[in-house]
């Protein structure tokens, strides 16, 4: 579901077809979850390509969100200091490859436009100087150090997915933190490598401590466990080098196709694991 409809979606979401590649992240750390502290010194990299020979004029903003990614009933005003809405000036064209496209990139914050309270965002990047032409959408979230999170990962308490699968246990503590009502003011959510596809969402406390929420499950935050990432290496398309599997050529470019790796779980084999 890489290319969705032009309808707003709040969440990562990419509305052309000729967009490729989104990165967004903090800065010099690609893989990291795109959070920043509330007047801090970091920054937000947006780096993305959009295929063809000629720059095209891209504009962006940020809406706040409520805690469940739904739109914040605040004026844009109240949330932004600066700009409500700047361009992407910054990109750079590529050279020597099959297929032409031009990169473009954003480190946000900046001096145009900062979010002045913490939350959940959404920035939105558009074309045209017209906000409905959706180019693409992505989630970040500016934090404030309010409460304590205590995790703890461990195996799975059930003997299925003792082999399988991790839990994640924890603890919040809100002390010194005004909180009427612990139960409705603080919501949880956990992540598996920063993936919002699969989010445990709307957990209730195990029980409660004096100033802290304790969230020790057995089966309800359990995660499928593995490596999420794999290397392959596409330095040079005159030949299938690691983990690629065929290599073709036509008039819309090049196409690599990779090879999918076996299972690493140990599998039964004439009566011997392999």
């Amino acid at each position: 579901n890489y290319y969705v409809p032009d309808l707003l979606q709040y969440h990562d979401a990419v509305y052309n077809h000729e967009v490729k590649t989104v990165i967004f992240a903090p800065q010099n750390r690609p893989l990291a979850a795109p959070v920043i502290t509330l007047n801090g010194k970091e920054q937000l990299e947006l780096v993305f390509d959009v295929l063809g020979a000629n720059a095209q004029n891209y504009s962006y903003t940020i809406e706040q969100c409520t805690w469940n990614w739904q739109p914040s009933v605040l004026d844009p005003f109240d949330y932004i200091d600066g700009f409500t809405r700047d361009d992407i000036t910054n990109y750079r064209y590529a050279f020597n490859t099959y297929q032409s496209y031009v990169q473009y990139r954003l480190l946000f914050p900046n001096n145009s436009m900062r979010p002045t309270k913490s939350g959940n965002y959404l920035l939105k990047v558009y074309a045209n100087d017209n906000p409905d032409d959706l180019l693409l959408t992505r989630r970040f979230m500016v934090s404030e150090n309010q409460l304590t999170v205590m995790p703890v990962l461990l195996t799975s308490g059930i003997t299925q997915y003792f082999n399988t699968h991790q839990r994640i246990n924890f603890t919040v503590g809100y002390n010194g933190f005004q909180v009427n009502n612990a139960l409705e003011e603080i919501k949880v959510a956990v992540l598996q490598n920063n993936r919002w596809d699969n989010a445990i969402t709307n957990l209730q406390p195990v029980f409660m401590r004096r100033n802290e929420l304790v969230y020790n499950y057995i089966d309800q935050t359990l995660f499928e466990a593995g490596n999420e990432f794999r290397f392959f290496d596409t330095r040079t398309l005159r030949m299938n080098t690691e983990r690629v599997r065929n290599i073709t050529r036509d008039s819309t470019g090049c196409h690599v196709y990779l090879a999918p790796d076996a299972p690493r779980s140990p599998e039964l084999d004439n009566g011997r694991f392999m």
